[in-house]
């Protein structure tokens, strides 16, 4: 599993070109598990870069596999980033029910990564859905169960939700409380990651709220900078 482990490391560092590379060259080998992780971590890239038919294609490509191999590892890397999947393109019903799949199958106190990153999906979907009181109820649960997430993206997924709740119920200065603490967090060693890039948006809407433009345009220029920068990156691969 060495090499999905460093293929992982570079997506959730935001090294896109170089995490691709690692996974397509496990797809090659004949180890299962792996290559049903391997497609999920393709697919959710995919899903970073809004390029939902790249998404698609690889999660079926891993849904082939998983209902080839019963129970196999990497099960719920592939239903987790199918729920992922639908709730981008809007099918909130389906994604729920895969959601809460994993979170079952996992059992909720089993302090796994994909348990925590399925609540807090699900979570994002009652945002979207407009259930703040919902998404509210289920990260106090989540709080109150494992406590703060010690993983950095986790806990700045975790981060920017709180944010996001806050700026939903027109509660800016709260917002700014966690996406301030998030942006602290993940500017150290995240900068390319997706979790740092919705922090900089998220920062850049609280302060617009606040009536504060400079600020604002600190963050959305930050946002460019980054999203220019890993372009550059992607073109010299």
């Amino acid at each position: 599993m060495t090499l999905i482990n460093i293929g992982s490391l570079y997506r959730r560092l935001g090294k896109l070109p170089q995490a691709k590379f690692v996974y397509y060259k496990v797809i090659e080998s004949q180890n299962i598990p792996a290559k049903i992780m391997a497609f999920a971590g393709l697919a959710q890239i995919a899903l970073d870069e809004h390029n939902l038919g790249d998404a698609r294609r690889f999660l079926l490509s891993g849904y082939w596999l998983i209902k080839k191999n019963k129970n196999m590892v990497g099960r719920e890397d592939i239903l987790l980033t199918l729920g992922v999947y639908y709730k981008e393109i809007g099918k909130f019903q389906k994604a729920e029910e895969l959601l809460r799949k994993v979170i079952n199958r996992i059992g909720f106190h089993n302090n796994d990564r994909n348990r925590y990153y399925a609540l807090l999906e699900l979570s994002d979907l009652f945002i979207r859905n407009n259930q703040i009181d919902v998404a509210e109820t289920l990260m106090n649960e989540l709080m109150a169960e494992v406590g703060e997430p010690e993983e950095t993206l986790v806990l700045g997924f975790w981060l920017n939700l709180k944010g996001e709740m806050y700026l939903c119920k027109s509660q800016p200065q709260n917002a700014l409380v966690f996406l301030n603490k998030g942006y602290r967090i993940l500017t150290s060693t995240s900068r390319y990651s997706h979790e740092f890039q919705e922090c900089l948006k998220l920062l850049e809407k609280t302060h617009s709220l606040l009536l504060d433009p400079c600020q604002a345009t600190f963050y959305r220029e930050e946002y460019l900078k980054i999203r220019k920068c890993k372009r550059r990156m992607q073109m010299s691969q």
